[in-house]
């Protein structure tokens, strides 16, 4: 019998009680400000010129009607932090998005502080703790026959649980996706992870550049590491990461004293702008925030999970409304009840994730809805017991469960889909992933909106309406080295046109124009694999487009030569 570990998403908030904090004097406290310099052209000229140009293009995607930079991208006045670091104190993490700053504060200069006429408000960082549980059983055997071009070994379950194979294997591996992952530090060292593309990384803890884990000078746990794995690790036979061909930032706003890993929200607000900033697309966090002291007034509650309250939920609405969508995990809190959830997860415009058994039902760890407001929490659920990811060492494998583990495995499918629709905003993904989930009729509050599927995400038509005029669609041959056949059923009389588009939206040819066709007629056509000027196309993934009665759908075509 081999140990395996339940990975706790939820931290449990250990902020003192008020009549502790008596005692305890000092704390770490988010000073928050009554307003930002008043933007100008010069200001905003500025800032824009200091985006990386996927920055730009990923927010003027997501809000083509709206100013690339905005309020939340004016910094804090400096006159304010000048004036805090005069009264000898050390700030600790800086926001823009909530303007405000961090630092330890003692109560007198607490008292101090609430007074100044710029401060709005002064409140604590929730800290927060993580549990580890330990179970006990067997290591997986591969599952069943895998029909796919990539040896998945027993990494194969968590994989086609969410149908992540089916889209591997018609070409699609997150290529092209950047991915920002909050955690604990990150041990690249393991075959399965030597070839993860890290574009950079970033200590939040030790304000450094290095984002090891278990080197002198730094504590770390493997939880990171785990983390990454199961969404970027590539070793055929042994572990495929649902997102293995992805880009990936790496932020660490965790420490560790080998007891428990500590986090706290001012770090991971730092990491979301962080990322932001540099361009990702998708932020997976296996961070989760609560207070287990609900009648304190110094920690969250059940009453603060209604999606505008934690500062962590506050950052993930701005996230997404500047294009990125972030994944994170609902927690372990699942045996205390409906209800309790880690921050930021309440949130409305995130996706949280569930665990689920191998027969697509909830953990019993697995945190539940709703939240204070109502909500149908979490958003949606993947395979998070006997999850396998990397082990300690650079060679050996582990068991492991928690949602920890299903949420990398549900954002890394999000990178699959936005790989097939680039030009997808945060909002048209986010409505892929819930709209095509298992059980989006019917949602409840053990996992949501279902079992996400990645085939299904990815032919998501956000006009709406996957073509309920067609029926019967067929491709043949697929994959393809030359001619394929397209051929479909109508349900009604009208006319249809067919074109065909490359990996990134880029039109190649139409293979009929406004044709008529009459109701139950089946329809046959073929693409000889060449675009409008008669060029051959290379090999790789293409898309075909069936719009008909006003409506439309996608179907794949691999073409390998």
């Amino acid at each position: 019998m081999t140990p395996r570990y339940i990975l706790s998403i939820i931290f449990l908030l250990h902020c003192a009680s008020p009549a502790f904090s008596q005692l305890n004097t000092t704390g770490k406290y988010w000073i928050i400000f009554t307003d930002k310099p008043v933007a100008n052209l010069s200001l905003e000229k500025t800032i824009l010129q200091n985006l990386p140009v996927r920055t730009i293009d990923r927010r003027q995607k997501n809000n083509a009607l709206e100013k690339t930079i905005d309020h939340y991208d004016i910094p804090v006045n400096t006159h304010y932090t000048d004036y805090i670091k005069s009264l000898h104190i050390e700030i600790i993490a800086v926001s823009k998005w909530l303007n405000a700053v961090s630092a330890h504060l003692n109560a007198e200069q607490k008292n101090n502080v609430e007074k100044l006429p710029f401060v709005k408000l002064v409140k604590p960082v929730s800290r927060a703790q993580t549990n580890v549980l330990i179970k006990h059983g067997n290591k997986l055997a591969a599952n069943g026959e895998m029909p796919f071009i990539l040896d998945y070994g027993s990494s194969y379950s968590q994989n086609a649980m969410i149908n992540t194979p089916a889209v591997h294997q018609l070409g699609f591996s997150g290529s092209g996706v950047l991915i920002g992952m909050i955690d604990t530090g990150f041990n690249l060292d393991h075959i399965a992870l030597r070839n993860v593309h890290v574009v950079d990384d970033s200590d939040f803890v030790e304000r450094d550049k290095d984002v090891s884990e278990n080197i002198e000078g730094k504590s770390g746990s493997s939880h990171g590491t785990y983390v990454l794995s199961a969404i970027a690790a590539y070793d055929p036979g042994k572990l495929i990461g649902t997102a293995f061909g992805a880009s990936y930032l790496l932020a660490r706003t965790e420490n560790d004293d080998g007891i428990g890993q500590k986090a706290e929200e001012d770090h991971w607000v730092s990491a979301l702008e962080w990322l932001e900033e540099k361009g990702a697309d998708i932020v997976s966090s296996s961070i989760s925030f609560f207070d287990e002291f609900q009648n304190s007034s110094y920690n969250y509650s059940l009453v603060d999970l209604d999606g505008n309250t934690a500062m962590t939920t506050l950052a993930t609405n701005i996230a997404f409304n500047k294009g990125v969508l972030v994944f994170n995990s609902a927690g372990n809190m699942g045996t205390r009840g409906a209800g309790y959830l880690g921050t930021p997860s309440d949130g409305k415009k995130m996706i949280a994730v569930g665990a689920i058994y191998g027969d697509s039902t909830a953990t019993t760890f697995s945190s539940r809805g709703p939240t204070k407001d109502g909500r149908k929490k979490p958003d949606i659920a993947a395979l998070g017991n006997n999850v396998k990811v990397v082990g300690n060492d650079t060679s050996h494998y582990d068991i492991l469960s928690g949602t920890s583990l299903s949420t990398p495995l549900a954002a890394g499918l999000a990178a699959l889909a936005l790989e097939a629709n680039p030009r997808w905003s945060s909002k048209q993904l986010y409505d892929a992933i819930k709209k095509t989930a298992s059980t989006y009729s019917k949602p409840n509050n053990e996992i949501g909106f279902g079992i996400p599927n990645a085939l299904k995400a990815l032919n998501y038509d956000p006009s709406g309406s996957s073509n309920p005029l067609v029926k019967n669609i067929l491709t043949y041959p697929n994959p393809t080295s030359g001619t394929t056949y397209i051929s479909f059923q109508s349900l009604v009389t009208s006319t249809f046109t067919i074109k065909i588009y490359n990996a990134i939206g880029q039109f190649v040819i139409s293979v009929s124009e406004n044709e008529p066709v009459s109701a139950n007629q089946i329809v046959t056509k073929n693409w000889n694999g060449k675009n409008f000027n008669g060029n051959e196309v290379s090999s790789g993934v293409y898309f075909y487009r069936i719009s008909l009665g006003g409506k439309s759908t996608a179907e794949k075509i691999l073409i390998v030569k």
